[in-house]
């Protein structure tokens, strides 16, 4: 079960920097989570966004360490933040 759960934060990542990505570029959104802004702001868009990647990374790595239920939460905030990114996005167009 930690497996799929890891492979399902690292497929909401992907979701996230996706429609971070394409609010950001083509509706001119801004980044809402303060710490990623202060990264993008010091990075780059492309950069910061890349470090979530990364982050995506160590959660597999670290899966067992992390644990299930930890995982299930991030899961379920990642999920939050798709869904969110998704609304911003569907009130745009």
């Amino acid at each position: 079960m930690i497996d799929h759960l890891a492979i399902l934060f690292a497929v909401l990542t992907m979701a996230d920097i996706g429609t971070t990505s394409y609010a950001m570029r083509r509706l001119g959104a801004s980044e809402a989570n303060p710490v990623l802004k202060l990264l993008m702001d010091a990075l780059g868009r492309d950069v910061a966004l890349a470090l979530k990647l990364v982050l995506a990374g160590c959660v597999w790595v670290f899966r067992a360490d992390i644990g299930s239920t930890m995982l299930i939460a991030a899961c379920v905030i990642l999920a939050a933040v798709v869904l969110w990114n998704l609304r911003v996005i569907s009130k745009a167009t």
